[in-house]
């Protein structure tokens, strides 16, 4: 064989094997498993409790200490296009109370429509934006008790009074479809991603865009992961993007597929984006800039990475099995 050939074999057998390894680092495997009702497809943490939204109609509450499920909330089927019954899909799921006694849903509705409403223990309902209004939800958060931030498919930016069922203010962020936001700690500001890659940081109370970030993604934003001083994206280019909101620099970091999912600790000391088509994980330290551990055993496309503390998380994809991760 000539020493071209071999040298182009060499090349092509070590390429191949990089593909197969992870990103980098040290890797890290599950700590612990919660099992959902259905794929899930949203997921919130908040005093100790995992909120589960399914494509199965169902909601799942989780005590993430001892790791038993609380209650398993069933919502009324649906209509599918041939009149057929069928459970909505649950697109977005809240709490803000510290016993989840009023879970905020966005779901499915009749003719592809959606539904904006609250629903408690008990399985009573009281709806908020009703699907009749054509509204088409894509994703709402409490702000506080008395108010939600809801986000349309169409990039329309809603801050409503949940009490007097009056909106403040309802405003166009993005000529582009919306994709995701992610409120800061202090919930005071909204990090907003759309299909241009743009990330406009908004001021929850007013809807003013007060600082537009570019250039980090060149694509779609999947999500958004907002904590203080600092935004990560998750990008259709394949990059996860670090920014500096005041400086407005930043870092990126090469996946091997879309970045469908990325997260910021609260402290902001660890940062976690998708890394690959099997939903491997990759840790980053942020104040290194630099990828330290992989995080390998989710089943499905990754969707949702939520940092507990600067050392736990919790992790869902387009299946029923939660994740738990320890770091070390």
């Amino acid at each position: 064989m000539k020493n071209s050939s071999v040298k182009a074999l060499i090349y092509f057998l070590i390429s191949n094997l990089l593909i197969l390894l992870p990103l980098s680092g040290t890797e890290i495997h599950p700590a612990g498993q919660l099992k959902a009702s259905g794929n899930v497809v949203d997921m919130v943490y908040k005093n100790g409790l995992i909120v589960a939204g399914t494509d199965a109609g169902k909601i799942d509450i989780f005590h993430l200490n001892n790791r038993k499920k609380v209650i398993t909330l069933t919502l009324k089927p649906i209509e599918d296009f041939y009149g057929d019954p069928m459970p909505p899909k649950v697109f977005s799921v809240d709490f803000i109370d510290e016993k989840a006694n009023d879970i905020l849903v966005v779901s499915e509705a009749n003719a592809g429509k959606r539904n904006l409403f609250l629903i408690n223990k008990k399985n009573i309902i009281v709806e908020i934006i009703p699907a009749d209004e054509s509204l088409f939800v894509r994703k709402a958060r409490f702000i506080n008790k008395e108010n939600l931030l809801i986000a349309t498919m169409s990039s329309e930016l809603i801050l409503k009074n949940i009490l007097t069922q009056k909106n403040i203010y309802s405003t166009q962020i993005s000529q582009s479809l919306f994709s995701d936001f992610d409120l800061d700690n202090s919930y005071l500001k909204a990090a907003v991603s759309s299909e241009s890659g743009e990330i406009d940081i908004i001021d929850v109370y007013n809807g003013n865009i007060l600082k537009t970030l570019k250039n980090g993604n060149l694509d779609n934003v999947y999500k958004t992961g907002f904590s203080k001083t600092k935004i990560i994206t998750a990008g259709q280019d394949r990059k996860a993007a670090i920014y500096d909101i005041a400086s407005g620099n930043f870092d990126t970091y090469d996946s091997q597929f879309l970045v469908y999912a990325a997260n910021l600790s609260p402290k902001e000391t660890i940062a976690v984006f998708s890394s690959n088509e099997n939903g491997d994980m990759a840790i980053i330290d942020v104040k290194r800039k630099k990828i330290t551990h992989t995080l390998v055993g989710q089943e499905s496309m990754l969707n949702t990475i939520i940092f507990v503390d600067e050392k736990n998380l919790v992790s869902s994809s387009d299946d029923p099995n939660i994740k738990i991760w320890s770091l070390p």
